[in-house]
């Protein structure tokens, strides 16, 4: 994830950051669904919505504390 993606996402709110949350979760679990019925074996796309996906809790989290960004 590039730095300018990052700062993209900390001015975001948390309900914004939230529903992507939740998009990225079952994005992930297409993919994952995708990979064993179809024998597709490129899961470099998951493996970054899976850093994204961590980075975007991150930043949830951090809000929910109070922390500076």
């Amino acid at each position: 994830m590039k730095k300018n993606e990052r700062k993209s996402l900390v001015s975001k709110s948390i309900s914004e950051l939230q529903k992507l949350e939740r998009e990225l979760t079952s994005e992930i679990e297409t993919a994952r669904v995708k990979r064993h019925t179809e024998q597709n074996k490129n899961m470099r796309g998951a493996r970054a919505k899976r850093t994204k996906l961590a980075v975007v809790k991150t930043i949830i989290r951090e809000k929910e504390l109070g922390g500076s960004l």
